[in-house]
Parts: C-alpha cells; sequence; structure tokens
C-alpha cells in the first residue's frame, strides 16, 4: 500500500529538491561562485564541461550493467533462463557461457 498512498510526497519531494536547486543557482550568491583565482579563465569551456560529465554518467552505467546483466540472467529472479535443469541436459559452465 506504500506506493498508493505515499507516491504523492515521493513526487512533491523531488519537486522540492529541483526547486531548491535553481533557487541555488539563479537566485543565491553561490550561482555565481568560481572555482580557483579571480582572474583566472575558466580550464574547460561549458560544452567540455558537460561532454565529462556526461560521459562519466555513461560509464557508470556501462560498468554496472556490464556485470549486473550476465548476472542477472545467470542467477536472476524468477529463475534464469538458461540453465540446464531447465533444458534437461548441460552443466553450470554451459549455463555460465549462456549468461
Amino acid at each position: 500500500w506504500i506506493p498508493e498512498v505515499w507516491s504523492w510526497f515521493y513526487i512533491v519531494s523531488q519537486d522540492i529538491w529541483v526547486v531548491a536547486l535553481l533557487f541555488v543557482l539563479f537566485v543565491s550568491r553561490y550561482g555565481s561562485l568560481k572555482l580557483g583565482k579571480d582572474d583566472e579563465p575558466p580550464q574547460y569551456s561549458l560544452a567540455t564541461w558537460f561532454s565529462m560529465l556526461f560521459s562519466a554518467g555513461v560509464a557508470v552505467g556501462l560498468f554496472y550493467y556490464s556485470v549486473a546483466e550476465p548476472v542477472q540472467n545467470y542467477k536472476g529472479a524468477g529463475g534464469a533462463r538458461w540453465t540446464h535443469s531447465a533444458k534437461g541436459y548441460g552443466n553450470d559452465n554451459e549455463n555460465a557461457t549462456h549468461a
């Protein structure tokens, strides 16, 4: 019953975080905070900075799913699809190969 009763609370709490971050970015004095000395130009352009963050996010997903997906296929919830017991023959090494 928790998702049915409290889903509105989760949605509102995420909206509050977005509004708080937008406030810090545009209204508060921390939105224009410069990392480094005042007279130094930025080391990276905005496009380069964004592409580095995007690449790091994609890499995290690749590292996670490169392990998680084969493990889920091998020992997954609801029963794995490639088991020798389902086929009637084979062994654990063949199951790992098909995972």
